[in-house]
């Protein structure tokens, strides 16, 4: 029963752990682009020249903007409809990287060792028939991919398992050295995949941030 209770509190604080970052991620995400996009329409507007017009409706005033800065104005949409499902794509990448860098990093042995184990256990490879030229691999991959997912577990678990065998390259298997089974050569590349690529980087949302601000310095600065 401990054993269980102790499943269920990592699990919920994978989950916890996962919420916390999307707010955070995309609450940031949400600031800048707020901020740059009330800049930059201020500066459109500020090029648009209504006469002696006092009273102009806003599609009026949108009309005018793109007709006396066009660039400017293209700019404005990129930041409008490109920064949310950048920060989409990218946010929920880094949430799902940091996720499996947790689980890689402290639960591999209970958790993803165990489900890989059943899973290859059910495809029963021959040894001898996987290791000979010719053999395909493609195969191997699509059919634990498929166990993978029909399987009951956590569901950050099978994403991590997942993604580690989508990266990981099945085309070559050279038993040799390592002394090991062909079920645990793959099951040791597959961890040794999810650490290499699992490491959580802030780096491409500061990179959209940047370029968010620098288009609305262009903004700023492009007479058109």
């Amino acid at each position: 029963m401990s054993t269980l209770s102790d499943k269920i509190k990592y699990f919920a604080k994978l989950s916890s752990i996962g919420v916390f970052t999307f707010i955070k991620i995309h609450l940031l995400a949400v600031v800048s682009t707020i901020a740059v996009l009330i800049i930059g329409f201020i500066l459109l507007l500020k090029g648009v020249d209504t006469g002696n017009s006092g009273d102009i409706s806003i599609t009026s005033y949108i009309v005018m903007m793109f007709t006396k800065k066009p660039v400017g104005s293209i700019l404005f949409l990129l930041v409008l409809f490109g920064s949310p499902y950048l920060y989409f794509l990218f946010g929920n990448k880094y949430i799902l990287n940091k996720i499996i860098h947790k689980i890689v990093k402290d639960k591999s042995e209970k958790y993803i060792c165990p489900l890989l184990d059943k899973a290859l256990a059910k495809i029963n490879v021959n040894q001898s028939i996987a290791l000979q030229e010719g053999f395909d691999y493609s195969m191997l991959k699509l059919q634990l991919i498929r166990e993978i997912q029909h399987e009951s577990e956590n569901k950050w678990i099978k994403k991590a398992i997942l993604l580690g065998i989508k990266q990981t390259p099945f085309n070559y298997v050279d038993l040799g050295e390592e002394g090991i089974s062909f079920n645990d050569f793959i099951k040791l590349n597959i961890i040794k995949t999810l650490e290499n690529i699992s490491e959580p980087s802030k780096m491409i949302i500061w990179i959209i941030i940047g370029i968010q601000w620098l288009l609305l310095l262009l903004i700023w600065v492009l007479p058109y």
